[in-house]
């Protein structure tokens, strides 16, 4: 936050704010944690601001570049949670992306590496010791469930060692489970973890990359390997 608010600072972003502009905390954190890769808890605070202007749009602009913030539409847009009751930020994303706002329709298809949430934390086997183990850009396993009785496109996020953390939310596990079908491949990491007080299914944030070469190695326990292996042998 620090580094943050040395920038618009630095590029006089913060001028035209004055001491009653209440909106301007939310707006901060908002950008902080998008630039983490927290989306889903940066959408949070994007929706406690009362009134869009001129200046909190060119903050947005020059804090998080135009990927990053149709990312972060695409989040909104395909249900990472159900906005239907909350306030609508349809309007901000035109200002924002402008033409490019039709890409996040295929933006889950298309899309090399974006971030995204893990669902269903609350669930999981992981105590808060080690849940606060979970650091960024530590390498997390992503298998798909193809025989999971529930949904068949259900794809698990494990830990290092092997221990499921949760899953990617059911809509975005459907569209990455048809690219793994062509042959697509898919790692990820550690984005952001936020602490106890949010939302269990905000907490855990991970970058997903995919591709026809996702070549980094994956850095994973020997346990965790075969317990890969003896949930492949079920569902298989």
């Amino acid at each position: 936050m620090q580094q943050l608010l040395q920038m618009l600072l630095a590029d006089g972003l913060l001028q035209e704010w004055e001491d009653t502009d209440f909106d301007l905390p939310f707006l901060l954190r908002a950008v902080a944690l998008i630039r983490h890769g927290a989306l889903t808890a940066g959408l949070g605070d994007l929706r406690r601001v009362a009134k869009w202007q001129t200046r909190h749009l060119k903050l947005i602009k020059a804090c998080l570049g135009e990927d990053l913030i149709l990312n972060a539409f695409a989040e909104d847009y395909h249900n990472a949670f159900p906005w239907e009751k909350e306030k609508s930020l349809d309007l901000l994303w035109g200002a924002l992306l402008g033409n490019k706002i039709e890409q996040v329709y295929s933006y889950y298809n298309q899309s090399t590496a974006f971030y995204t949430r893990v669902a269903g934390l609350k669930h999981s086997c992981l105590s808060e010791q080690q849940i606060s183990k979970l650091t960024p850009e530590m390498s997390v396993i992503v298998m798909p469930e193809w025989n999971n009785p529930v949904d068949p496109n259900a794809i698990a996020v494990l830990s290092p060692n092997g221990t499921k953390i949760g899953y990617l939310r059911k809509t975005l596990a459907g569209i990455i489970a048809s690219r793994l079908t062509v042959g697509v491949q898919v790692i990820a990491e550690i984005a952001h973890v936020l602490p106890e007080g949010f939302d269990p299914n905000s907490r855990v944030n991970i970058k997903v990359k995919l591709g026809s070469d996702c070549s980094k190695p994956t850095k994973v326990t020997k346990m965790a390997m075969l317990t890969v292996q003896i949930i492949e042998r079920r569902l298989a």
